[in-house]
Formats: C-alpha cells, sequence, structure tokens
C-alpha cells in the first residue's frame, strides 16, 4: 500500500461535510476525535477524510495549517491499520483537533494509535 495521500482520498464535499455532523459516529482519544459515516463516495476509493482545527484554540491562521500538516502526515503513516477494518464499506470521516497545544509528530501518531483500537466499522 502507497504511504501517499492523494487528491482522491480528501474530503471536500459539503453535503458529506453536514451528514457526517448530523448523523456520524465517533471515537476519541484525547486530543483528537474522529468522527465517521458509512456512505458511498464518488470516487473509488475505502474513505475520504478531512482535517480540522479549532480557530478558537489556534488564533493564527500558521498554527492552525502547521496542525493540520502534522495530522496529514501522521494519518498518511497510520492510514493501513485503517483501511484493513473497513472491510467492503466506504466511509466518509473528519479527524478533528480538540487540544490547544501544539502536537508533535510522535504524538499524533500515538493518538491515531488509539482511535484505530476504538474504532468500531
Amino acid at each position: 500500500m502507497s504511504n501517499s495521500f492523494p487528491k482522491a482520498e480528501r474530503l471536500t464535499r459539503k453535503v458529506a461535510f453536514e451528514a457526517i455532523m448530523k448523523s456520524g459516529k465517533s471515537a476519541k482519544a484525547y486530543p483528537l476525535r474522529l468522527v465517521y459515516l458509512p456512505m458511498e463516495l464518488p470516487q473509488n476509493t475505502p474513505y475520504q477524510i478531512a482535517f480540522g482545527v479549532g480557530k478558537r484554540k489556534f488564533k493564527l491562521a500558521v498554527d492552525r495549517n502547521r496542525v493540520k500538516r502534522v495530522l496529514r502526515e501522521a494519518w498518511r503513516h497510520k492510514k493501513s491499520g485503517f483501511i484493513e477494518k473497513f472491510g467492503d464499506t466506504q466511509y466518509a470521516m473528519i479527524l478533528v483537533y480538540l487540544s490547544d497545544e501544539k502536537p508533535s509528530q510522535q504524538q499524533m501518531e500515538a493518538c491515531l494509535d488509539k482511535i484505530l483500537d476504538r474504532f468500531q466499522p
């Protein structure tokens, strides 16, 4: 499996965001929260994911973008574990960072491991 993060794996549809926030399930491992919903996706990928960081926690866009960059990189390394759990179902997901401290790469990967354990498709 490739460790890339192509455009087809990025969640960009507004309808999908609204559906996930309205009726999605969640798994939490502080400082991360994964909100997911099984749904049919337009691309032939097992999932689409978006990353979120609160503006109230990080006032500067530079800081929010850095946290999202760390999240994406950690996801790129750990996504194979999630894909094994999916089976044939396609998922739309949002990964939200909840803390107000700047994370390290190792912290993010450890939190993704915890969420993987709590992820119930």
